[in-house]
């Protein structure tokens, strides 16, 4: 059976790049079984076309809230300057993420996620 990364290994072959041997596996603390009814949401971007209204967030985060299948929503921001830090108010709870390996170790904990276009969207 070919995987994905078998895939993508014939691809990186096929380019004609000079690849190493050995290429270093990145490491990364993740766990086996997401909790079933944890959502992420990861509004932060830095182009202003890509970031949505913190109401519209603040709408999602309560209807998800009112279904009993939802059981938590972590908000993972960098930090606590980030406009989006009122979605709490909506009863998202605040998790900083100061680096990349955080904000993947948190979400790996979710079994969904929301994410703006760009950023963090592409590792959820």
């Amino acid at each position: 059976m070919i995987t994905h990364i078998e895939d993508m290994a014939q691809v990186a072959r096929a380019s004609g790049l000079n690849i190493g041997k050995s290429i270093p596996y990145t490491h990364l603390e993740l766990i086996e079984q997401k909790n079933h009814g944890w959502v992420a949401i990861c509004p932060d971007v830095e182009r202003p076309e890509s970031q949505y209204p913190i109401n519209q967030y603040g709408e999602v985060i309560k209807k998800l809230l009112k279904d009993r299948k939802i059981k938590k929503i972590i908000l993972l921001l960098k930090d606590k300057n980030s406009p989006y830090i009122k979605l709490r108010e909506f009863g998202a709870q605040y998790i900083e993420t100061r680096n990349l390996h955080g904000l993947i170790k948190h979400l790996a904990t979710c079994r969904y996620a929301i994410a703006a276009e760009g950023g963090s969207a592409h590792i959820a």
